[in-house]
């Protein structure tokens, strides 16, 4: 930086500290952050119900026009629906969970620390809770009737990519993320032991 740059930087300060730190701006941030987390999981939710309230009534509108129905495809219907409540009594609790965090900077900060647990934990159990059943499922039903292997082939590869998505969401943005507001949290807690 340049000598007179550095000057006016300091002329500017009017006797404030070099390093002190803005909370309006880092408050304002830190709101910023939270409603992003928020967004994200109010997304996520909406967009899970709609998909396996979807698929219950696709397989229910198949089940019933087709004649080759089987205990199966009901399975999936049941499963489904299954799936759609959990996230949607998942979401209930989060909602309510959320007036439970301060108005403050470290408040909103826990807040948004939530937001991104709460995701961690979908990606992480939702092989458990939605994949193993929906998988074994939908294998079981397709074993009704004969098909090629290639269609075979193709459903186990979009499960398995389907769960190859869900890892890297959780190790490239969900981790890191909820890692970054950690570290934000912990600074902004030695700061304050360190002034007071």
């Amino acid at each position: 930086m340049e000598f007179e740059k550095m000057m006016r930087i300091w002329d500017t300060q009017d006797d404030v500290p070099l390093y002190t730190i803005d909370q309006d701006a880092l408050h304002r941030s830190i709101t910023a952050r939270k409603n992003q987390t928020a967004r994200f999981a109010n997304t996520n939710d909406i967009g899970l119900m709609l998909i396996f309230l979807g698929t219950a009534i696709m397989y229910s509108y198949l089940s019933i026009v087709g004649q080759n129905s089987n205990v199966y495809d009901y399975l999936i219907v049941g499963a489904m629906l299954g799936c759609t409540a959990y996230v949607w009594l998942s979401r209930m609790s989060r909602k309510r969970d959320e007036s439970k965090f301060d108005r403050t900077i470290l408040g909103d900060l826990d807040h948004a620390i939530a937001n991104v647990d709460y995701e961690v934990k979908r990606s992480r159990s939702m092989i458990w809770w939605f994949g193993l059943p929906s998988t074994s499922l939908v294998l079981l039903n397709l074993s009704q009737n004969p098909m090629p292997i290639w269609k075979w082939m193709s459903i186990i590869a979009a499960f398995v990519l389907s769960w190859l998505l869900l890892r890297w969401e959780y190790t490239s943005r969900q981790k890191p993320r909820k890692l970054k507001l950690e570290s934000l949290r912990t600074r902004l807690i030695e700061d304050s032991t360190h002034r007071g």
